[in-house]
């Protein structure tokens, strides 16, 4: 039995063969079965089929390389060879570093009759010829010459190009046979130039990206763009349309041809710092026009510049309280007068770097309490932001929103950019994931109401400076971010954000 196991094993290595490298039966001949083919122009040949290796039965599964000693007259394509015109060529086939040649004789076959059709060639392209032959041959059988080389030209290939509207006409001749036909170039306008992609953000300078350029219609007569910039001190464009970043800002790359363009807009992300009255520094991120605190606010006073809220008493509750603390008070003139909370942990310290304060409205815009401001701000209210940036108004959350989807070419998926990677819950499949793709890193420190914290890890909830006017006394504008959905939520209606209320606070540079 163990005879005939062994016995068939070698019985399936032979039939393996050349299956996979270093496994199987080593060839030790390899030729054609003849030394010479002849084959008529219009004809092709399956050489493969005509090699014998030694031993045989393993050809099949063995990867030949071919070489053809004159591409000009044949070509391999896969098994087959293919000639292009008449002539001699010797091909080479190669296994297992053993080789085999023949020589094949591509022989002409006699042209009965040639005919051209009239055609169009948009200016400053190229287009082959209508041409037939019967029986077929290969173009390069064919001598062409045009009637007017200043209006159109013809190369052995057969690509007519067009190099100045007019008429010219195209003569073909083959084994004494002639034809001709009449060539038109015309101009083919530029209808339309689509930049790819259509809007690009870099996010360090030095950064570089390659934008291409599609002019429509495909045969138009202009085939080149010109690139420019329109604010080469923040993004520079090469003569092919490679961008560089130099500098934060925003610019528009254009690709100019026949009179149309297209655009790209360009954003260059800008990334500082700011720091609050208490030495508390946050990250910023420049957004569109506007400059935004990237973390969330934790300062426990107001500015001493700051004289529209000066010995304001504020209150305010830590988002990593998680629902144990109540809030606690701090005169923002002297913060000796903070009274923490009696079960204040260390580990809230950890959380209140990452989540911030959550603030009341009065707190937030700096107003002694919620029902003093009964209209809308207006202009800048700078609060309890730092020096030189306030809170921000319900249009400028708004304009936020409009540039990241612009940005993006999305709409209603600007949380998705917006939020942090993680800190979000994810406990179920309607878990949105984000992609911080700005460095804005919303985060979900939740809300304060009734004397506890609310949807921590699942919700992020912004005050502006702006009232709800239907309930002027007792409610504020805010906007929010939820673990499930990819967008900003706007308040609104009855509850659109109780002023007693705590939510966290981002600023925005004046």
């Amino acid at each position: 039995m163990k005879k005939l196991i062994l016995l068939s094993i070698a019985a399936l290595m032979v039939l393996a063969g050349c299956k996979k490298e270093g496994v199987g039966t080593k060839i030790t001949a390899l030729d054609f079965k003849k030394g010479m083919y002849e084959i008529n122009e219009n004809e092709d040949i399956n050489l493969f089929k005509e090699l014998v290796t030694t031993p045989e039965g393993i050809k099949d599964t063995c990867k030949v390389t071919w070489k053809v000693s004159d591409t000009d007259v044949a070509e391999m394509d896969g098994k087959y060879l293919v000639p292009t015109q008449p002539g001699d060529v010797k091909v080479t086939a190669t296994v297992q570093n053993i080789s085999a040649t023949c020589k094949v004789s591509v022989l002409s076959v006699p042209v009965e009759s040639i005919t051209l059709e009239d055609m169009d060639v948009p200016l400053n392209r190229s287009v082959m010829i209508k041409c037939t032959t019967e029986p077929s041959v290969s173009i390069k059988r064919i001598s062409f010459t045009s009637s007017d080389n200043e209006i159109a030209t013809i190369g052995s290939d057969g690509m007519v190009e067009g190099k100045k509207e007019g008429d010219a006409t195209i003569t073909a001749t083959v084994d004494g046979k002639e034809a001709t036909c009449k060539v038109t170039v015309k101009k083919i306008n530029v209808t339309s130039v689509v930049v790819t992609p259509a809007s690009y953000r870099f996010h360090e300078q030095g950064e570089t990206v390659q934008l291409t350029a599609k002019i429509n219609p495909d045969d138009a007569s202009v085939k080149t763009v010109t690139w420019s910039s329109s604010n080469p001190d923040v993004v520079s464009v090469t003569e092919n349309g490679f961008v560089t970043c130099v500098s934060v800002g925003d610019a528009e790359i254009t690709a100019s041809a026949d009179g149309k363009s297209g655009k790209c807009t360009i954003y260059v992300m800008g990334h500082g710092t700011v720091t609050d009255c208490q030495g508390n520094e946050y990250k910023t991120v420049k957004l569109g026009e506007q400059w935004w605190m990237a973390e969330n606010l934790r300062v426990t006073k107001f500015s001493p510049n700051n004289t529209d809220s000066k010995n304001i008493s504020i209150s305010i509750v830590s988002a990593g309280a998680q629902c144990k603390n109540t809030p606690y008070c701090i005169d923002a003139s002297n913060k000796s007068n903070w009274n923490a909370p009696e079960d204040w942990d260390p580990q809230y310290d950890e959380l209140l770097s990452k989540f911030g304060y959550l603030y009341n409205w009065a707190a937030a815009v700096g107003v002694a309490d919620g029902s003093t401001a009964t209209t809308s701000f207006t202009g800048n209210r700078q609060g309890i932001c730092p020096d030189g940036w306030h809170v921000p108004s319900y249009t400028e959350w708004d304009d936020l929103v409009d540039f990241v989807n612009g940005i993006e070419g999305e709409t209603n998926m600007e949380g998705k950019h917006l939020k942090s990677v993680n800190g979000w819950y994810k406990g179920s499949d309607i878990y949105k994931p984000a992609l911080d793709t700005y460095g804005f890193t919303i985060l979900p420190a939740g809300g304060y109401q009734s004397g506890k914290i609310y949807s921590n890890a699942r919700l992020g909830r912004f005050w502006t400076k702006d009232v709800n006017s239907s309930y002027p006394d007792s409610e504020a504008r805010n906007v929010y971010f939820s673990w499930y959905e990819d967008n900003m939520k706007y308040g609104s209606g009855k509850n659109d954000g109780l002023k007693k209320d705590a939510y966290s606070v981002r600023c925005v540079k004046n």
